[in-house]
């Protein structure tokens, strides 16, 4: 009876043109037979089959097909429970597009009971440099495909063919493996979409950035290096405390802009050597405000990184600017980038000062904590400072 059904198939196939090759037994059916195959899979209990399909087929096509080759060769069907809904329940984008693949494959491992698993990349998407990849991508492979124990899903994205997984297992796969893969395959591509179209615009972003810094380092010399200092240190505090990867990844935008205002200050003001008039002050303090504004106007910046800008010249007695907030009225990231922005120019040499120590630096501050910045921050950067 199955094996009339799995003949049935064949003169099927046979009749709308299709390419394939079946052994079952001694049995050997072909039609329209290619160079390159794109299903090779085979089944071996009681019975043998060996099954080489040239063209794509349906994924259902395939599971009802496997369901008759398992039948015929005395092979237990042992499909999983809820697979569908527990793989999807996993899938989760990174913002780290190397996270997202590594998280994919995981999942692979867990439920396809397979023994590796590689991801091979299109070393021509200029977007990816950057990424570490140990596996490159000679060909561009457009559909599922399975030579045995080796099955390849393609990620094709708006962008161009991003690269594909290869899944290796011991034994052959079969057609209820593809039939995963094959419906798998519009999931898995949009979760990597979302991550490579964050991690692209991200890049995008950072590009921005530094187009901004090399405009203030025109205007005020030495202060793209302040502010690569202060990104430093405040990924090294931000670990003191515990932050989030999303509260880092604000305090690195915040330390390459918190000073971003000064383009709008006038520049015989800002390289002035002598000793500032009150009215000149009071320009100065104004770039706060023209940071603020100038990235409220780009809505890639996040409110939080604007709060930084704004607030960062606050002090925990009430006495700085331009609110004269206090205390944890001020956000811990603005406080963080405020008391940085300080040590590093301390250690920097000026115009009218030599540059100091690290310890003459973090004496300077202790002799403020709790005036002008908090207690709990002057510890952390001493602990930071100290383990450097």
């Amino acid at each position: 009876m199955t094996h009339d059904l799995i003949t049935k198939n064949i003169e099927f196939l046979k009749r709308i043109n299709s390419s394939y090759e079946f052994k079952i037994d001694d049995d050997l059916y072909q039609n329209n037979v290619k160079d390159n195959d794109l299903i090779h899979v085979e089944y071996k209990e009681y019975s043998k089959i060996e099954v080489k399909l040239y063209d794509d087929f349906d994924s259902y096509y395939l599971l009802s097909l496997d369901k008759l080759f398992k039948e015929y060769c005395g092979i237990e069907d042992k499909k999983q429970e809820n697979f569908m809904v527990n793989f999807l329940s996993k899938l989760q984008p990174n913002i780290q597009l190397k996270n997202t693949i590594e998280n994919i494959k995981n999942i692979f491992m867990e439920f396809m009971n397979i023994e590796k698993i590689d991801f091979y990349i299109n070393p021509d998407l200029k977007m990816l440099k950057g990424n570490d990849f140990n596996f490159i991508s000679t060909e561009k492979i457009r559909t599922v495909k399975c030579l045995k124990n080796e099955l390849y899903l393609p990620i094709n994205l708006e962008d161009g063919f991003l690269g594909y997984f290869k899944l290796v297992k011991n034994q052959s796969f079969d057609l209820y493996d593809i039939y995963l893969i094959k419906t798998l395959e519009e999931h898995v591509r949009k979760n990597i979409e979302n991550s490579f179209l964050e991690n692209k615009f991200n890049i995008i972003l950072d590009k921005s950035l530094k187009i901004l810094t090399k405009i203030l380092e025109v205007r005020v010399p030495g202060a793209e290096k302040h502010c690569e200092n202060v990104l430093e240190y405040s990924q090294l505090i931000a670990d003191k405390f515990g932050m989030t990867r999303k509260q880092k990844e604000n305090l690195k935008y915040g330390s390459l802009l918190f000073d971003v205002g000064k383009i709008g200050v006038p520049e015989n003001i800002l390289n002035k050597k002598e000793k500032l008039t009150k009215e000149e002050k009071d320009e100065v303090r104004k770039h706060v405000n023209y940071g603020y504004e100038l990235l409220s106007k780009i809505p890639a910046i996040s409110p939080e990184v604007r709060e930084i800008v704004l607030y960062h010249h606050e002090k925990w007695d009430g006495s700085g600017y331009p609110k004269k907030l206090s205390k944890d009225e001020i956000p811990l990231s603005a406080q963080i980038i405020g008391i940085l922005d300080k040590y590093v120019s301390l250690t920097e040499k000026r115009s009218y000062r030599e540059k100091l120590t690290k310890d003459q630096a973090l004496n300077f501050l202790e002799n403020y904590k709790g005036e002008y910045y908090n207690p709990k921050l002057v510890d952390k950067l001493k602990e930071v400072i100290n383990d450097d």
